[in-house]
C-alpha cells in the first residue's frame, strides 16, 4: 500500500493564509489588494510547480453583478415605491426592468450589462506541475479564487433569517407590481393622482427593500478577509502540489496537474470565465477533470457540490461519484447538494462542458463568516482542513485510476 502523507500538519496552510490577510487584508474583485495577493500565490504556486505560473488578465466590471444589490434596494425605496404611488404604470415598467437586470446579471451570472459600469483589472495564475507525469492521459486542474467578498451585515447578524429577508425583498419587488397592477384595474387611470388607502401596502414591503439596501457595503475596510472563502481552498491546493514534488511516489501516474487561482469570482465568475474562453482549445482539450476547492471551514457540513440551483447547472455525475468516494474513504459524513444561492467557480467549466466538481467543507446556513469580516482564520475548524486535504489526495488518484 502507498505511503499517505501526514494530513495532519496543516502548519503550512496556516501559515499561508495568515501571511496573505496580514499583508494584503481584503482582496475585492479587481482591486488593488487582488493583485497583490495574486503576486503572493504567484509565488508560492512557482515554488510548488517548480516552473514558471503563467499571470493572465482580463477585465472585470466588479459592480455589474451582486456588488449592484444594494443600489437596487435604494431604486426600489426611492424610486419604486414613489412612482407605484403617483404613476403605478411607470413604476411597472421601471420595476421589471431592474427585476430583468437583476435576473440577467445576480441570478443568471450572463454579464449582459457589465458595459453599463467602470471596468477594472483582474488577473488569473495557473501553472502545470514539473514532478506530474509527461505520458499523461488525463489533466486534472485543481483551483480556488484568490479575491474576497464584501462585507454583508445580513449574514452577519442572526445569519440564520438572512435568506429569508432576503426572499422578503426580492418577494416585495414582485408585490410591488402587483399592487401597481390593481391599483390601475381600480381606479381606470394610470396618471399623477392622489394617494389612497392602497397606497399603505406599500409601507409592508419597505422593509424587505431596506434588507436588499443593507445587502453588503462597499467600505473596503470592512470587507471579509476571505480566510474560508477561499484562501484556504487555494492552500489545500498548493499543500498536495508540495506534497507531490516533494514525494514522487505519491504523483499520479496518468495525469497532468495544473494548478489555477482565479480572480473575481465574486464579481461573478469572471477568472474562472476567462480561463476557460482562454484555454479551451489547448489546456481544456482533451479528457479534463476540474476540482474547485471552495469554502472550507465547518467540519460537520462537507459537501460534494453537484451543480448551482440559481443558474440550473450540473456538474459532471461520475466526477462527484468519484468526489464522494473519496469523502467515504476518509471516513467523513458528507452530502451531495447544489448550491442554494450563488455558484461556484465549477459553473464556468460545466457551461462549457468540461467535467467539474466542488468540494465545500461549509455550515449552508449560512454562517456568520460567509461574505463577512468574521471569514478569520480562528473561525476555521482545522479538522476540516485536516480531512479535506485527504479527500483531494484521495480524489486525485480515483479520477488517475480511471486512465490507467
Amino acid at each position: 500500500m502507498m505511503e499517505r502523507p501526514d494530513f495532519d500538519d496543516c502548519s503550512y496552510e496556516y501559515r499561508f493564509v495568515q501571511d496573505v490577510i496580514d499583508k494584503v487584508g481584503p482582496r475585492l474583485p479587481g482591486s488593488p489588494e487582488e493583485r497583490e495577493a495574486a503576486m503572493l500565490i504567484k509565488n508560492e504556486m512557482e515554488d510548488a510547480c517548480d516552473g514558471a505560473v503563467s499571470v493572465e488578465t482580463f477585465t472585470v466590471h466588479p459592480k455589474a453583478s451582486i456588488g449592484f444589490i444594494p443600489v437596487l434596494g435604494y431604486l426600489l425605496i426611492f424610486t419604486g415605491i414613489p412612482l407605484g404611488i403617483f404613476i403605478p404604470l411607470l413604476a411597472i415598467i421601471w420595476v421589471g426592468w431592474w427585476l430583468f437586470f437583476a435576473l440577467v446579471q445576480i441570478f443568471k451570472y450572463q454579464g449582459w450589462f457589465d458595459f453599463m459600469f467602470p471596468s477594472r483589472q483582474s488577473q488569473n495564475l495557473h501553472g502545470i506541475l514539473k514532478s506530474a507525469t509527461r505520458d499523461y492521459g488525463t489533466t486534472i486542474i485543481l483551483n480556488g479564487h484568490l479575491d474576497s467578498s464584501w462585507h454583508s451585515p445580513l449574514f452577519a447578524r442572526r445569519p440564520h433569517l438572512s435568506r429569508m429577508k432576503i426572499i422578503y425583498g426580492v418577494a416585495g419587488a414582485g408585490g410591488l407590481l402587483l399592487i401597481c397592477i390593481i391599483k390601475i384595474l381600480i381606479q381606470k387611470d394610470w396618471m399623477i393622482y392622489m394617494p389612497t388607502w392602497i397606497d399603505l401596502f406599500f409601507l409592508l414591503l419597505l422593509p424587505g427593500f431596506i434588507f436588499i439596501a443593507r445587502y453588503i457595503t462597499w467600505d473596503k475596510e470592512k470587507a471579509s478577509p476571505g480566510a474560508m472563502d477561499d484562501l484556504m481552498g487555494i492552500a489545500i491546493m498548493l499543500w498536495l502540489a508540495r506534497a507531490f514534488k516533494e514525494n514522487p511516489d505519491w504523483n499520479p501516474s496518468n495525469s497532468r496537474i495544473i494548478l489555477a487561482a482565479f480572480g473575481s469570482e465574486e464579481a461573478g465568475l469572471k477568472g474562472s470565465e476567462a480561463f476557460v474562453k482562454e484555454h479551451r482549445q489547448d489546456l481544456l482539450a482533451g479528457n479534463v477533470h476540474v476540482i474547485c476547492v471552495d469554502g472550507i471551514s465547518d467540519f460537520d457540513h462537507f459537501h460534494v457540490v453537484t451543480g448551482d440551483a440559481w443558474l440550473g447547472s450540473s456538474y459532471d455525475g461520475k466526477t462527484c461519484d468519484l468526489a464522494g468516494k473519496a469523502m467515504s474513504d476518509a471516513g467523513i459524513k458528507h452530502d451531495f447538494i447544489k448550491t442554494p444561492a450563488g455558484s461556484t467557480d465549477g459553473a464556468s467549466f460545466s457551461r462549457a462542458g468540461i467535467k467539474v466538481v466542488t468540494l465545500a467543507a461549509q455550515d449552508p446556513g449560512p454562517a456568520s463568516n460567509y461574505h463577512t469580516r468574521n471569514d478569520t482564520l480562528d473561525n476555521i475548524d482545522k479538522r476540516a482542513v485536516v480531512k479535506m486535504k485527504e479527500v483531494l489526495f484521495n480524489l486525485v488518484h480515483e479520477i488517475d485510476g480511471l486512465h490507467g
